[in-house]
C-alpha cells in the first residue's frame, strides 16, 4: 500500500485485530489500514493534526484507544470507527515528554521513553480526553537515550541506547516514586 498523502514517511505501527495502526512522521498523522487480507492491504481511515500529531513518532493501541507520541505529547484517539478515527484527549509537556520514542499500555497507565532527558514518564490515562503526568524518572546512566518499553506488572523494561543499557524500573503502580532496580550494561550484544 502507498500513500505518501497519509503514510509519508511511517515510523511507528501496532497491529490490533485486522488494523495496523500507523504513525506518519510526516503527514503528522495516525493511519488506520485494513490488514485482514495481508496480500492487499486497504487504507481504512486517518487524522491529521498539525498540533497533537505533530512529528508522530510511536503508536500502541489498547480497546478503542489509540496513544500516540508527537513531539512533546502523549495524544489519546479513539480508533472504535477505523474509518474515523479521532483525536479525543493530548497531554503536551516540554519536559517529562520531550522527545518521545516509545509508548506502551498497561492498565490505566500509558509509559513513554524519551531520548533528551533520559526518563521514563508514567501518564494516567484513566480519563482518556485529559490524560495527566503521573510520575517520572530521569537518569542520564541508567536511561540516557531512552528507546523502548515494555511493562509487566510493577516493573519497566527500558533500553537505553547511549551506554548500550537494559534498565528495569520498579513503577510502583503507576504512582509515586520509581526506582531503578537493575540494569545490565553490554557494549557487544546490546549496542544499537
Amino acid at each position: 500500500l502507498t500513500d505518501t498523502t497519509n503514510l509519508n514517511n511511517p515510523v511507528s505501527l501496532f497491529v490490533s485485530g485486522r488494523y495496523a495502526y500507523v504513525a506518519a512522521y510526516s503527514s503528522n498523522a495516525l493511519t488506520v489500514v485494513d490488514v485482514s487480507n495481508p496480500s492487499t492491504p486497504v487504507f481504512a481511515g486517518t487524522v491529521s493534526d498539525s498540533t497533537t500529531l505533530n512529528g508522530a513518532l510511536g503508536v500502541f493501541v489498547s480497546g478503542r484507544y489509540a496513544y500516540v507520541l508527537a513531539a512533546t505529547r502523549l495524544t489519546v484517539a479513539d480508533v472504535s470507527n477505523p474509518a474515523a478515527p479521532k483525536v479525543i484527549g493530548s497531554l503536551s509537556d516540554a519536559t517529562n515528554l520531550s522527545s518521545p520514542r516509545r509508548v506502551f499500555v498497561s492498565g490505566r497507565f500509558a509509559y513513554v521513553t524519551t531520548t533528551d532527558t533520559n526518563r521514563l514518564t508514567v501518564v494516567d490515562v484513566s480519563n482518556p480526553s485529559s490524560p495527566v503526568v503521573a510520575g517520572t524518572i530521569s537518569d542520564s546512566t541508567n536511561l540516557a537515550d531512552a528507546e523502548g518499553v515494555f511493562v509487566s506488572g510493577r516493573y519497566a523494561y527500558v533500553a537505553a541506547v547511549t551506554n548500550s543499557r537494559l534498565t528495569i524500573v520498579d513503577v510502583n503502580n503507576g504512582y509515586g516514586k520509581m526506582v531503578v532496580i537493575g540494569s545490565v550494561s553490554d557494549a557487544v550484544n546490546l549496542k544499537s
